[in-house]
This record gives structure tokens, sequence and C-alpha cells, in this order.
């Protein structure tokens, strides 16, 4: 390689800055993010699926809403028939007592876990979604299976609800209770 003059690199130079300030003129300006094409449409699909999953959290929560609303009302069904189907053990094997008394505990013992069942559905659902006869026959379903603490809280509960709704038959219902 030979000696390189200075003429020679000055006009390299200027010639490199001549490249630069070309390629510098043909890139186009940089526009801000919120007006990039790319960025408006990944945005909007964030949006979009956050949006869909809050709409499936909510469907999916009053769905569980509902299946203990369901859940409750079958238990308070046999809530109700089992003392009938006391009065009918009583009625019909009256004669025998060891019948009775053994019919009579299958009877209480289905009473008080269907009881319990409901009692804890109850805490599970939301205040608004429990009515004060809900409440008023598991307390009673408590009292037959003579667990009255628990059949003293949900009395309680019962009348808290009626009160608050200012609904007169629970209301009354729930205190003439002893």
């Amino acid at each position: 390689m030979g000696a390189i003059s200075v003429e020679d690199l000055q006009s390299e130079i200027a010639n490199l800055r001549n490249r630069v300030d070309t390629l510098a003129d043909r890139t186009p300006e940089k526009k801000p993010w919120y007006k990039e094409a790319a960025t408006i449409i990944s945005v909007a699909a964030f949006l979009f699926s956050f949006g869909t999953t809050l709409f499936s959290y909510k469907r999916a929560n009053e769905q569980d809403i509902h299946n203990l609303k369901s859940e409750l009302r079958g238990l308070l069904q046999r809530l109700v028939a089992l003392p009938k189907e006391n009065m009918e053990i009583y009625r019909k094997y009256g004669t025998d007592p060891s019948k009775v008394v053994l019919l009579a505990g299958y009877v209480n013992q289905e009473n008080l876990l269907i009881s319990k069942q409901a009692s804890e559905i109850i805490k599970r659902l939301p205040n608004n979604e429990v009515s004060a006869t809900d409440q008023y026959s598991v307390a009673m379903a408590f009292a037959a299976s003579r667990n009255y603490s628990q059949a003293m809280t949900e009395m309680k509960n019962a009348l808290a609800i009626a009160s608050a709704a200012s609904v007169l038959d629970d209301e009354v219902a729930a205190l003439k209770t002893p």
C-alpha cells in the first residue's frame, strides 16, 4: 500500500459525509406509536381479549350463583318433606317403638346433614341472593334436629334479612319463632 495524501483523505471523508446525508434524507420520519397500524391492531386485540376475559369471568360467576341457588332449592324442598316422612313413620309403625326410633333417627340424621349443607350453601351465596325464607327454613331444620345454637344463628340471619328487605311476613315468622 502506498502513501495516502491528505487531499485523498479529505475527498474520501467528503464522499462519506454525502452518503450519510443521502441516507439520512431517505429514512422516513418515525411516526408516534399511536399512529402505527401494527400498534393499533395489537392494542385493539389486547382490549378485545381483556374484555372477553372479563365477560367470561362475570358469566362464570353468575353461573356459579345460579347453580348454588338450584342446589339450595333442592335441599330446602327435601328439608320440608322430612317432617312429613317422620309423621308417616309414627303413623305407620306407631305400635312398634323400636322401628319408630330407628327410622326417626335416620330421618333426623338426614335432616341434620341436609340443614348443614344448606347452611354452607347460604354462606357461599351473596347476601342479596338469600331470602329470609331460606334462612328460616334452615333454622327450623336445625331446631328439629335439636341443634339450637345453629338454629338461633340462622334465625338471627333470617330476621336481619327480613328487616332489611322489609318483608313483613318473613319478619313476623322470624320474630314469633321461639
